[in-house]
């Protein structure tokens, strides 16, 4: 008889478990995001314009209706003729409507399909007649955390006349952005303008962090390579860009999830393979180490500008006729320590004898490791620097409300002595010698 009973009760448990566990299930989801079964479906999508020359961007806009009563979080996919390319999470609420909306660049002419869940149209890509067979084409890289420098660098390509557009990661993962079907460069210049790295990849590359979903993955590394290999010139800035390709990457302090922890800081090495290598097993671009923020620029992301004492035999610096010293934006900035046996050609040097900026020759390409950023001056990214770097992003490291005022402060005291105009003459110095050693090499 208790054999029976002791049956019973759990069989009566498992049945309150289960309905309990059913009545739950929705629990731990962010608030208004419906875990049940999706009522929701695309039912337009414009693309805007429909015809476009190469390298222009198509704005695509799809309009998402959920006919349940509970809001859905939709998972939008645009795809190019069947294949996806990029995707978001769209939350829409109860009996109404939300849109999901891409940008995309094309460099090849033709005619695509663009499709985001059931919907697809045409799009007729032409040749750009704006593009003139020998003018420079850069590409610059965009992510959610590049819109300052990407600001900063435009008017330099325009000024230099440069035909410029932007690729995000699906742009770089996608090689017939890279090459036509002959396998010739589509283009000479790409641009790496900083951020956070985290943001660059599909996976995540600094503990704790997640990246932003989708990103640049070892295809990505692929056509950076092979456009390398086949002439072209690739610049990475900031601390991140150069960490992209490096052999080893030399932080020092703490991490980010240890700042949001409430960890102080501290002047910690700390030592691992570059984020190519690390995340996807190849070779690195660059054989060397990358260690920063600078001694004078710690703890990230305090922002000075310091005194760059320029390779006055370098060719590139030899044509600005700029003094030996300029002061640039210093942020996070790594020094650059190329191995014994790996040749680099020196523009700049760090306060601490280090290279601040230096050209690696790779394949029959150049790949410009640009550790301070030329682009960004007190003239156009003050406010910036100053709200946003040395505020909002200081926060989020974990500064005090103290610490942030103290380094404001710095920045007004010192600001950009020799002001902007060093700055500016040598950003476009290195923007002309990638393109002209790229144009050399051909298409």
């Amino acid at each position: 008889m208790k054999k029976w009973i002791l049956v019973l009760l759990f069989s009566g448990l498992f049945v309150i478990l289960a309905c309990s566990l059913a009545s739950n299930a929705g629990e731990n989801l962010p608030p208004g995001i419906h875990s049940g079964v999706s009522v929701t479906e695309v039912v337009s999508l414009s693309i805007f314009p429909q015809e476009v020359m190469a390298w222009e961007t198509i704005t695509v806009t799809a309009q998402i209706k959920n006919a349940g009563s509970t809001a859905y979080e939709y998972r939008a996919a645009l795809t190019v003729d069947g294949t996806e390319v990029k995707r978001r999470n769209v939350a829409v609420p109860g009996q109404s409507t939300a849109t999901a909306t891409f940008q995309l660049v094309k460099g090849t002419p033709g005619t695509y399909q663009i499709g985001v869940g059931n919907k697809t149209s045409a799009i007729k890509v032409k040749e750009n007649p704006q593009v003139a067979a020998n003018q420079p084409r850069i590409v610059i890289f965009r992510h959610e955390n590049t819109g300052r420098d990407i600001l900063t660098i435009l008017p330099f390509c325009a000024e230099l006349g440069f035909y410029a557009t932007w690729g995000d990661y699906s742009f770089i993962n996608n090689r017939p952005n890279f090459f036509d079907k002959e396998g010739r460069r589509k283009f000479d210049l790409l641009f790496f303008a900083g951020g956070e790295s985290d943001l660059y990849f599909s996976r995540s590359i600094m503990p704790g962090v997640k990246g932003a979903g989708p990103g640049i993955d070892e295809s990505g590394y692929r056509n950076i390579q092979e456009f390398l290999m086949k002439g072209g010139s690739c610049i990475a800035s900031c601390i991140s860009g150069p960490a992209m390709f490096a052999e080893t990457i030399e932080w020092i302090g703490i991490g980010l999830d240890e700042a949001q922890t409430g960890k102080q800081w501290v002047p910690r090495m700390n030592r691992r393979a570059g984020h190519m290598s690390r995340l996807y097993d190849v070779k690195p671009l660059f054989r060397g180490t990358v260690r920063g923020p600078q001694e004078t620029n710690q703890p990230y992301p305090l922002t000075r500008f310091l005194p760059i004492k320029l390779n006055m035999e370098a060719l590139l610096v030899k044509k600005t006729h700029l003094p030996e010293t300029v002061y640039l934006c210093i942020i996070g900035s790594g020094s650059l320590i190329p191995n014994r046996d790996a040749p680099m050609e020196v523009i700049g040097w760090f306060p601490n004898g280090t290279a601040a900026m230096g050209i690696v020759k790779y394949g029959e390409g150049h790949l410009y490791l640009i550790a301070p950023h030329p682009s960004m001056t007190m003239e156009n990214s003050g406010g910036h620097i100053r709200n946003q770097t040395m505020g909002t992003h200081a926060k989020r490291w974990g500064w005090t409300e103290y610490e942030i005022k103290k380094a404001q402060a710095l920045l007004d005291r010192e600001g950009d002595p020799d002001g902007p105009d060093p700055d500016s003459i040598l950003m476009k110095a290195i923007l002309q010698d990638a393109a002209e050693r790229a144009l050399n090499k051909g298409k």
